[in-house]
């Protein structure tokens, strides 16, 4: 049996999938509200799936929803944090209380997703949250194997979601900083594909898989890129960063739902990106480009 967290999410709902259609036992814990809108709930029941209704971060309850469980896939994280749930309450201490139960209940195998992001120091909260969550993970008693995922695109795309508009609403096409960090978008697809093929194949335990698409952007590449799927042509100008990053602060601390905040700053200055050869040796992909998200999803629906 897996426990799979996380499972009704963009990605969780793919590795869902895989996971029972290679005949894998498969429980799936959520702490329900909004999950469950739109049937959900009898989806998840009608896949093969358990459901367990828990709300993960109550440590007391993880030992009882782990019976019977070998193999442990965290896909729990978040990329903005408010005043009820942080970074930390999420990306480091959910982490811990699962390792933590992991241990009691003798689970022998921890597949964890973290991000892809910067390799150096970073002001990033957000990027440095996802670090201590796999340095916990490592200290594991157990097989356990973490992938950094860079921006993923599928039916949707939270890097696209938060730059469009940008795109649309500004007289300009504003670029951060240089402009010429790099991302490099993977296919919602191949990272369940990849989470899907590891969890029992022992030559990837105790490794750390950064997983990206088959070619890497600049920030002025996507941002031009954008502007044509929307058919807005506009003048480029540079923003400085640490202006941008004082301005959003100020205005953050009356408007808390600002569509670009600090750490989505951080993000969109900062490179994600990697070699794929190592993912496309290790596992079974399909490399699909983020080009054709784009045609399909962000010209067709303008």
């Amino acid at each position: 049996m897996i426990l799979l967290t996380g499972g009704t999410g963009f990605l969780g709902a793919r590795v869902l999938e895989g996971l029972i259609a290679s005949g894998q036992s498969v429980r799936i814990a959520t702490r329900g509200g909004q999950d469950w809108r739109g049937g959900v709930l009898a989806e998840l029941k009608n896949s093969g799936a358990q459901v367990v209704l828990v709300d993960l971060t109550q440590s007391d309850k993880m030992i009882k929803f782990l019976e019977g469980c070998t193999a442990i896939i965290n896909l729990v994280g978040i990329m903005r944090q408010d005043k009820e749930v942080s970074f930390q309450d999420i990306n480091v201490e959910l982490v811990r209380k699962l390792v933590l139960a992991a241990h009691e209940c003798g689970i022998q195998r921890f597949v964890h997703v973290s991000c892809l992001g910067p390799h150096g120091q970073t002001q990033s909260r957000y990027f440095q949250s996802k670090r201590e969550g796999e340095d916990i993970v490592r200290l594991g008693k157990f097989y356990w194997t973490i992938f950094r995922p860079s921006f993923m695109f599928g039916q949707q795309c939270q890097l696209v979601e938060a730059l469009l508009p940008l795109v649309k609403n500004s007289p300009i096409l504003p670029i951060l900083g240089s402009g010429l960090n790099q991302v490099q978008p993977v296919f919602v697809d191949d990272v369940a594909a990849c989470i899907v093929q590891c969890v029992y194949n022992k030559d990837t335990a105790g490794k750390t898989y950064e997983l990206v698409g088959p070619k890497a952007y600049t920030q002025v590449e996507l941002m031009q890129m954008l502007a044509r799927a929307v058919g807005k042509d506009k003048q480029q100008v540079n923003i400085p960063t640490e202006a941008l990053l004082k301005a959003t602060g100020l205005t953050g601390k009356f408007l808390t739902k600002l569509p670009i905040n600090e750490e989505l700053i951080y993000m969109l200055i900062s490179d994600s990106v990697a070699d794929p050869r190592t993912m496309q040796t290790t596992f079974s992909v399909s490399m699909k480009n983020f080009e054709s998200y784009l045609d399909q999803h962000v010209n067709k629906h303008q």
